[in-house]
């Protein structure tokens, strides 16, 4: 199956730091440079990374370079084309591996995807995007692959609906005022209240981002007040129909979201 781009062209998401003496812009877009890759992106030409970043190819020619010379980047000749490095995904890992809620969701995200015959994830934000941090299918579901690294996009799938839907009013406002350079705002919001309005009243919220796939998901609350992770459970229109999602698995789906609370450290 053919998956939409989705990439977050992050150059518009630090503008307002341009002013800041402190910011340094070439390490800002040296990162912008890694941000590229994805897991359905392993390998990109300069044009390409130019293209998902918005960074002049000069530009990127010359970080790419750079990059290759400190060893984030591996150059392939003959295909003129890049992968990062063993180096960066090390300090990905590092990153991945401590966090908590990612630990207690794994056994619980498998279950439910055996169970339902579902794919299970769980995300975070990423600027316009969700980043999946944690990835279980279900058995014989092989047809819509979303592992550890990918992205869906914030404003039209349900993770990142329900995200929208849990955080707080001023944080929305900012989120939908960055996602309005791409979206059309009363399109967004609509969509928006209508997750909120589905959260209230089930406990989640279901969408299609991609016509053919379809989707629930829920946000965790911390006790701290932040939103930082929702889940989400779906797949292939065909395998995993509306009336059975609503009805069975988004509700067991808010059951693990209340037991993974359950049992996350106070803070």
């Amino acid at each position: 199956m053919s998956m939409l781009h989705v990439v977050s062209r992050g150059i518009d998401w630090f503008s307002e730091l341009k002013n800041d003496r402190r910011f340094v812009r070439a390490l800002a877009r040296g990162l912008e440079v890694l941000r590229a890759f994805d897991s359905m992106n392993l390998l990109l030409g300069n044009k390409e990374i130019s293209e998902r970043t918005g960074l002049p190819p000069s530009s990127v020619s010359r970080l790419t370079a750079t990059l290759t010379g400190l060893g984030y980047l591996t150059h392939h000749a003959a295909l003129n084309r890049y992968e990062i490095s063993p180096s960066v995904l090390a300090l990905g890992y590092v990153g991945v591996r401590d966090l908590n809620v990612r630990a207690v969701a794994r056994p619980l995200l498998a279950e439910l995807a055996q169970w339902g015959k579902v794919n299970v994830g769980l995300g975070a934000p990423d600027r316009d995007t969700m980043l999946y941090i944690e990835a279980q299918r279900g058995a014989g579901n092989l047809h819509h692959r979303l592992d550890v690294g990918s992205r869906v996009p914030m404003a039209s799938s349900a993770m990142g609906l329900a995200y929208l839907a849990a955080v707080s009013d001023a944080r929305r406002e900012q989120l939908i005022a960055k996602l309005a350079k791409r979206e059309p705002v009363a399109e967004l919001r609509s969509r928006i209240e209508q997750a909120r309005e589905s959260i209230a009243a089930q406990g989640f919220c279901i969408a299609c981002w991609q016509p053919d796939i379809i989707a629930a998901a829920v946000a965790l609350d911390s006790r701290s007040g932040e939103v930082s992770y929702v889940l989400n459970c779906g797949g292939p229109r065909f395998m995993v129909q509306h009336e059975r999602l609503q009805q069975e698995i988004a509700p067991r789906l808010v059951g693990v979201a209340r037991h993974i609370q359950s049992q996350l450290p106070q803070g």
